[in-house]
């Protein structure tokens, strides 16, 4: 037996899914809001005065997670998300990634969707990484999505896609045969295109090409949406999101509306397609607001950029149509931290198992955890 310290079970899948999940691999929906604040949604807290019904409707008929932590800042926690480990952990606790720079998250970390890959997933990232680009092998294709779409920095702007003096949209594609990236190209033609809905269209071609070509695969897309991140012409969505004019936080609801709109579609895509019964929908902010006017961290104390828990506590919220994906409801005051959902999606989608039978290694250094998990050498791979 193989002793690997890791966070997880008594944390996420035994205190928020529960033990008695199908067996099937669910399909799994990772939608990451970047600086979203406690109180930029509506079911936080009763005098919240931003409208989100979808996200209110999913939040409140799934699983709300009371006490979900990231880190303070955007790349530190998209970090954790990958790797399972504390920013501290990994050097990056200070500061985002800069622009220009050869930053880049280190090519040591196995990152978790290389993990479900190798347990017949496909894999697809689009929206932002902000995980470095100075080297092919800093990018997402490179680290195990099988294609990957959108903005590589930490914001640009919605319709010109530029920043600091650069165009920052592009796509990319795995050659599993290979084992390398291939068909990077940069999508110039999407200036003057609104963000959220470039990805909505993507999102939908994504899921068609993998009915046609992969619909025995379980599909997993990780959407980490720039909104509802200000750049440096403030905050803005297109014109059919308004719905209010006189408010310092008009644009901040537009640009809510104009984000439950792309997700809305997801979900009919996934429907459409036969996919949503079986999908694990994870929802979650990077880290709380910012300290501007048109943004809210609700009751809790501090913003974006400090330690309080206005800074690193975030909405967060679980949901799946099906009872078997997601057996448990309601409200948990759980603590999670963002690295616990790595090896809760190691979980979710079969285990370490055919990780070990491909010839590949659980890495040796410790994961940020809480207690052991007795991984067997060739074991089936599911750790429940």
């Amino acid at each position: 037996m193989l002793i690997v310290r890791m966070v997880l079970q008594s944390m996420i899948v035994l205190c928020l899914l529960g033990s008695g999940l199908q067996t099937e691999q669910p399909n799994i929906l990772y939608i990451l809001m970047d600086d979203m604040g406690y109180g930029d949604i509506g079911y936080t807290y009763n005098n919240s005065d931003m409208k989100t019904p979808l996200f209110d409707k999913l939040a409140t008929e799934g699983l709300i997670l009371e006490r979900h932590y990231s880190s303070w800042l955007c790349t530190p926690t998209r970090a954790s998300l990958m790797t399972g480990r504390y920013p501290i952990a990994l050097g990056i606790q200070d500061d985002v990634f800069q622009s220009k720079t050869l930053d880049c998250l280190d090519g040591d970390e196995l990152l978790f969707p290389e993990v479900l890959r190798s347990n017949g997933y496909a894999t697809h990232l689009i929206g932002k990484w902000h995980l470095g680009y100075a080297k092919w092998s800093c990018v997402p294709c490179t680290r195990g999505f099988d294609t990957a779409f959108g903005l590589l920095s930490g914001f640009h702007n919605y319709y010109t896609h530029y920043f600091e003096g650069y165009y920052d949209f592009y796509e990319c594609e795995y050659d599993k045969v290979q084992g390398t990236l291939k068909n990077w190209t940069v999508k110039e033609e999407y200036e003057g295109l609104y963000l959220s809905s470039l990805m909505e269209n993507r999102t939908r071609d994504v899921i068609a090409n993998h009915v046609e070509k992969e619909q025995d695969k379980p599909l997993f897309l990780y959407i980490p949406s720039l909104t509802v991140h200000y750049d440096n012409d403030g905050y803005y969505a297109p014109e059919q999101f308004y719905s209010c004019d006189d408010s310092v936080r008009c644009d901040m609801q537009a640009m809510l509306t104009a984000t439950e709109h792309m997700v809305r579609q997801i979900i009919g895509f996934l429907d459409d397609a036969g996919m949503w019964d079986n999908t694990l929908l994870i929802f979650a902010s990077d880290n709380g607001a910012p300290n501007k006017a048109e943004q809210s961290n609700g009751h809790l104390r501090g913003y974006k950029y400090e330690l309080w828990e206005g800074g690193v506590r975030t909405v967060a919220f679980m949901y799946s149509p099906s009872p078997s994906v997601l057996p448990h409801r309601g409200v948990t005051d759980c603590l999670v931290h963002v690295s616990d959902w790595y090896l809760t999606l190691v979980a979710v989608s079969g285990g370490w198992g055919a990780w070990i039978e491909s010839g590949g290694v659980i890495p040796s250094r410790i994961f940020d955890s809480m207690g052991p998990v007795s991984v067997p050498d060739q074991g089936s791979g599911n750790v429940f």
